[in-house]
């Protein structure tokens, strides 16, 4: 059965900014030396990912306002589970623009497996783009399910932790994330 899903090509030297810049960042934190005969971590997985505003969400065309940010890796090293961003400019090599750990790292990590057991609840259409979706004014990191040619497939896996209206894990219509995050989003009191 063809997949339902599928992740863009990673940037030309992705994995190997990954296995040294964040080899070493995860290295640094292991009591004992790693013994690495393969010369560094490769990424677990890797998404593009993108940010999306609290402006945005409450501008009612929130999905128009998603700005790409980069790409987010998990690399799995030493027992550590680290999240990578990283920096992709055209004119440059993808560069670390910082790593984090913990269960933010961890939730994430398990975003894939999530993503495969819809595989056959999303048959039927154009295999989606698998994206990360990055909502901070929300406390929201999710794997966007996206289709270019019928928007209204798009769907949103929150990883862990999720905010209390999300279960993590759980596929989500888009509207629906949207809506809910936008009703979530606090205004700033005015100074």
């Amino acid at each position: 059965m063809p997949m339902s899903t599928y992740v863009p090509e990673p940037p030309p030297g992705l994995g190997d900014e990954i296995a040294g810049t964040v080899t070493d960042l995860i290295d640094a934190r292991t009591e004992e030396p790693v013994d690495d005969q393969a010369g560094g971590a490769a990424p677990q997985a890797s998404w593009p990912a993108y940010h999306l505003g609290a402006d945005a969400l409450r501008s009612g065309d929130a999905l128009s306002q998603v700005v790409p940010i980069g790409w987010l890796a998990v690399v799995q090293r030493a027992g550590l589970t680290a999240l990578a961003e990283l920096d992709v400019r055209a004119d440059a090599s993808p560069e670390v623009r910082q790593v984090s750990y913990g269960d933010l790292a961890q939730g994430v990590a398990r975003l894939s497996e999530a993503a495969r057991s819809l595989d056959g609840d999303l048959a039927g259409g154009a295999p989606l783009e698998q994206r990360l979706l990055r909502v901070p004014a929300c406390l929201f990191m999710g794997l966007w399910l996206h289709d270019d040619a019928d928007p209204s497939r798009d769907v949103v896996i929150p990883s862990e932790p999720a905010p209390p209206a999300f279960e993590a894990g759980r596929s989500y219509p888009m509207a629906e994330v949207l809506e809910t995050l936008a009703a979530s989003v606090v205004e700033a009191p005015q100074p």
